[in-house]
C-alpha cells in the first residue's frame, strides 16, 4: 500500500480504490476483533438472493476505520456484484471506472446489494449498484467496464522505485484511530528521496 500526501491506493481483490485517509483525531471505537490473520475473501462473499443482479453481504468489525468499515470494501462488494452480474453473459467485460458515492455509514450486519446493466454495449457496458440496509441507502456506485483494446495499453507498465527489502524498512505503529482495520496491514518506512512517501 502506497502513501502520497494523504492519497490512500487500496487493492482490494479486483480493483484499485482510491480514497482520501482521514485525518487523525481521538479514537471513537473500541476494538472488537483481535488481531488476526483474516481472508479477504470471507468478508467480500456475496450470496445470490432470488431476484436477479441482488445480493447479501456480512459486514463485520474486522475492517473498520474510526466509525465505519473501510471504503474501499465496500466499493469492493459493489463492484463484485456488478461483475457478478455481467460476467456469466459478457466475461470480456472488466471493470475500467469506478465512482461511489458514500451516502451513509452502515453498521455490523447484512446488507443488501442491487446490480443493474445500464447499457451493454459492443466493446463498453455501464453499470450501477446500490448498497443499502434496512431499507436505508449507504453507497451507490456507476461502473464502465471495458473489453481489451488488444492494444498492449491495458496494464500499466510502471516500473516499482528501487527501495531496500522490507525487512531493512522499520515497522510503523499502527495508528489506533483506524480501528480493526489497522491491525490488517503493516506499514513500513520506505526511502524514496521523495517526500511524502511511504509503503
Amino acid at each position: 500500500m502506497l502513501f502520497r500526501s494523504g492519497l490512500a491506493l487500496a487493492l482490494l481483490g479486483p480493483l484499485v480504490v482510491q480514497a482520501r485517509c482521514p485525518a487523525a483525531g481521538p479514537a471513537r471505537r473500541r476494538l472488537l476483533t483481535p488481531p488476526s490473520a483474516v481472508d479477504l475473501g470471507d468478508d467480500l462473499a456475496l450470496r445470490a438472493l432470488d431476484e436477479p443482479g441482488c445480493f447479501e453481504a456480512v459486514l463485520t468489525d474486522r475492517w473498520w476505520i474510526v466509525t465505519g468499515p473501510n471504503g474501499g470494501l465496500l466499493a469492493a462488494l459493489l463492484v463484485r456484484a456488478v461483475q457478478a452480474l455481467v460476467g456469466g453473459a459478457r466475461p470480456e467485460l472488466a471493470p475500467r471506472i469506478l465512482t461511489v458515492q458514500f451516502l451513509n455509514g452502515p453498521t455490523q450486519g447484512p446488507v443488501h446489494i442491487r446490480a443493474t446493466v445500464d447499457k451493454d454495449g459492443r466493446r463498453i457496458g455501464f453499470a450501477s449498484a446500490e448498497m443499502t440496509q434496512n431499507g436505508r441507502a449507504i453507497c451507490r456506485a456507476r461502473v464502465t467496464l471495458a473489453a481489451s483494446l488488444g492494444t498492449g495499453f491495458d496494464l500499466s507498465d510502471h516500473a516499482m522505485p528501487a527501495v531496500p527489502p522490507p525487512d531493512d524498512c522499520p515497522v510503523l505503529d499502527p495508528a489506533a484511530t483506524y480501528g480493526n482495520a489497522r491491525t490488517r496491514w503493516q506499514r513500513r518506512d520506505v526511502p524514496t528521496g521523495e517526500p511524502g512517501m511511504v509503503e
